[in-house]
């Protein structure tokens, strides 16, 4: 299953993931991370799999739109997870070209703290 993270910063996109992921899941919040880049605003990609999870047969499939969808527009990204999710964390790193960083799992308020540290966010919020 996979659900939007409620309340975290406004240019902080994030989902969790427990159980088995699906492709129309993804797909789905996929879509909501869209919409959210066409309010024109910079963003910072937050994705956590809780343990445990897999993912369903489909979602190799739907991962390769997924990162057409955050190719460029993503501007820092954090998986935390367990390390059995490296390979699949490097892939999208390569792809994607922004600035990354893994965090073990339940580190997530690290995770976020790390993504508002981008230079140009303290500018924003400072009027600059």
């Amino acid at each position: 299953m996979i659900r939007r993270i409620e309340g975290l910063p406004r240019k902080v996109f994030g989902f969790e993931v427990t159980g088995t992921l699906t492709a129309a899941e993804l797909d789905e919040v996929m879509n909501a991370f869209d919409a959210t880049i066409c309010d024109g605003y910079d963003i910072t990609l937050l994705i956590e799999y809780h343990p445990g999870v897999n993912e369903g047969p489909k979602v190799g499939g739907s991962r390769f739109n997924y990162l057409l969808s955050v190719r460029g527009r993503a501007q820092r990204f954090a998986f935390v997870g367990d390390h059995k999710w490296q390979a699949a964390f490097d892939d999208l790193v390569e792809f994607v070209g922004c600035d990354a960083r893994m965090f073990p799992p339940g580190n997530r308020g690290a995770a976020v703290a790390w993504l508002m540290k981008v230079p140009f966010f303290t500018a924003q919020e400072n009027g600059h």
